[in-house]
């Protein structure tokens, strides 16, 4: 696994997020290789390219869909990593012996309590331990949890060798993915048509880049030929869309 996935399934902050983006963006746009650029706020990028500035104005395509008025995908995720850093910390703490705990719950929209996760957690990963220690690892679906459905551990010596140096605790991830999501993308760039007059007062020219962290819920998107095809109507002197983890870069029409 690269560095940079690795760095993204570790919960990285949302300003973390935001650079790795922008840093697979110069990857994958030729035009952008080599420019100098500096971070800034609306738009979040400005490209010093011989005299010309380009702004980069970074936005995320999330799933609207909530079960209550505060609960809102990105919230509920981060409650999800909070959880399990304060579930690694308590193992960290009581002197446990590096593991991998991989974690998928019940239901990415529903909002939860990060401590009583994390304790609920730790307390399992505990009475598994004798167990891990035979057997190497254990898988665990529907461990009557009350937000967890399914658990790995695995310990982290195999063989007789340590391969991991440090616990490991991540999110994993299921849910379906929505193809050529073009009304969501329109109305995504419509709102921020509306700022593009305040772009402007920083850069010669003004980019749109449309990304996703395509292995969480709220941002499992994919387009096809028919978004591609599609024309978007907007300021933008061009609109990208990015899956960020498979390094795909599409500019729309």
């Amino acid at each position: 696994m690269n560095k940079k996935l690795r760095k993204l399934y570790l919960n990285p902050n949302s300003e973390e997020n935001e650079r790795n983006v922008v840093e697979t963006f110069i990857e994958l746009e030729p035009e952008l290789k080599g420019v100098q650029y500096r971070k800034e706020e609306s738009p979040d990028f400005i490209f010093d390219s011989n005299d010309w500035k380009i702004g980069v104005e970074v936005t995320t395509l999330i799933h609207k869909k909530i079960e209550s008025e505060k609960s809102q995908p990105a919230a509920i995720r981060n409650s999800q990593q909070q959880a399990l850093i304060k579930g690694r910390k308590m193992a960290e703490e009581s002197d446990i012996s590096p593991l991998e705990v991989k974690v998928r719950f019940q239901n990415d929209f529903k909002p939860i309590k990060v401590n009583v996760v994390a304790k609920e957690l730790f307390d399992y990963v505990c009475d598994w331990l004798p167990e891990i220690e035979n057997k190497g690892d254990i898988y665990s679906f529907h461990p009557n949890l009350k937000y967890i459905d399914w658990i790995q551990i695995q310990s982290g010596v195999c063989d007789g060798k340590n391969w991991l140096k440090e616990h490991r605790w991540e999110r994993i991830h299921g849910g379906w993915v929505v193809i050529d999501p073009i009304d969501k993308l329109t109305d995504l760039i419509t709102r921020k048509d509306g700022l593009y007059r305040s772009y402007m007062k920083k850069c010669d020219e003004c980019w749109l880049l449309i990304s996703v962290n395509e292995w969480t819920t709220p941002e499992a998107f994919d387009i096809t030929e028919i978004t591609l095809n599609h024309t978007f109507y907007t300021q933008f002197h061009r609109v990208y869309f990015l899956r960020n983890i498979e390094n795909k870069l599409w500019r729309l029409k």
